[in-house]
């Protein structure tokens, strides 16, 4: 299964709104980074597409520091390549 999804289909495995998903992306407001959480295509129309496996470890990584189960120190693990 290709780990780049378009947004309905990432927005859906990742199990927020696509609404959600873009604000989370947003480059000035969002923390998911472009070129390596999402990648934009060709056209204006084209559809956003997602590094659903890679959303889901920041996501859980936030999540655990609103729960308090996350050093102020700790760090995702750095990606090397965006797998594009």
């Amino acid at each position: 299964m290709d780990q780049w999804l378009p947004t309905p289909l990432a927005a859906r495995a990742l199990g927020v709104s696509t609404r959600t998903l873009k604000r989370y992306g947003h480059p000035e407001v969002g923390f998911l980074v472009p070129g390596v959480h999402w990648v934009a295509g060709p056209f204006a129309n084209s559809t956003l597409r997602w590094d659903v496996e890679t959303c889901r470890q920041v996501l859980h990584h936030r999540g655990m520091r609103v729960i308090g189960d996350v050093r102020p120190g700790d760090r995702l693990p750095v990606v090397l390549s965006a797998g594009i």
